[in-house]
């Protein structure tokens, strides 16, 4: 998060795994990429340029760690309400693939 936030690409890279994928459930209701995205270079592009984009005011945004369906998962909350859950898969080293949900249907259900 440290990463997004501050724009740092480099220090993404050497978090993700060249062939990382990228996938974000929104159900239609929000903006998200409609097919997962594929390579560490793209993923990049995209989540930077995401956070630029609906870059909030200065403690709007906070991030929560959280257990979900027996996964590690990241509670993403504006302005106090639930706007994604995300969750990892590693080899161990590098991020394998970023799971996003931000379809609120499935969001009411951990609020």
């Amino acid at each position: 998060m440290r990463a997004l936030n501050e724009g740092d690409a480099t220090l993404l890279k050497t978090l993700l795994r060249e062939d990382a994928v990228y996938m974000n459930d929104s159900g239609g209701y929000r903006p998200a990429a409609s097919r997962p995205v594929s390579g560490a270079e793209r993923i990049i592009r995209l989540l930077i340029g995401l956070a630029r984009r609906y870059q909030q005011p200065e403690g709007s945004v906070s991030a929560m760690p959280a257990l979900v369906n027996g996964s590690d998962a990241l509670l993403v909350y504006v302005h106090r309400s639930l706007v994604q859950m995300w969750t990892i898969s590693t080899d161990g080293v590098h991020i394998t693939a970023v799971y996003v949900v931000s379809n609120p249907e499935k969001l009411a259900r951990l609020a």
